[in-house]
């Protein structure tokens, strides 16, 4: 989000908490109001209640890809989004993989090996629904073959779809 999309100042946030309508919902409580300028404005706010600074910056991250993916920021108007405590133990944060990729150096050079990790992203991306939450970490053997996407690709999604089977 640009300099310009965001509420900055802490007397901003204060008199549009303060004087404007609310939304609330199981995580959020959203204040908004009308501004003069030909831009929306916003503001994310995230309690201690929430975790530790690290978990904040994450949420916050999530809630501003949310906005980045289909808000219209066109619009004249001035939006809090404040996280509420509850955000933390029921959203979707604890249902988030991640994904770390290992390429050994057997694999080829650097331009072979980045090749790899960037197919493995590409396939990763374009059908695997990360729905449990899980941290994996695929390790490419050497007997990896990127001129052979379509193969690697099935047996990929073959291997992840067995994860959280034995759980």
């Amino acid at each position: 989000m640009k300099r310009e999309n965001r509420v900055l100042k802490h007397q901003e946030f204060d008199a549009i908490i303060q004087s404007t309508p609310y939304v609330r919902s199981q995580h959020y409580v959203i204040h908004y109001r009308q501004n003069v300028a030909n831009k929306a404005r916003i503001g994310i706010s995230v309690s201690k209640k929430n975790g530790n600074a690290v978990t904040r910056n994450r949420i916050k991250r999530q809630v501003r890809a949310m906005i980045a993916g289909g808000y219209d920021l066109s619009k004249s108007i001035d939006v809090i989004i404040i996280a509420t405590g509850n955000h933390r133990s029921n959203f979707a944060l604890d249902a988030v993989s991640r994904i770390g990729i290992s390429v050994s150096k057997r694999n080829g050079g650097a331009v072979t090996r980045n090749r790899i990790k960037r197919q493995i992203r590409a396939m990763i991306a374009g059908g695997y629904d990360l729905k449990q939450s899980f941290d994996i970490i695929i390790i490419v053997r050497s007997s990896y073959h990127p001129e052979q996407f379509h193969e690697e690709e099935t047996e990929l999604f073959s291997s992840l779809s067995k994860i959280g089977e034995k759980h």
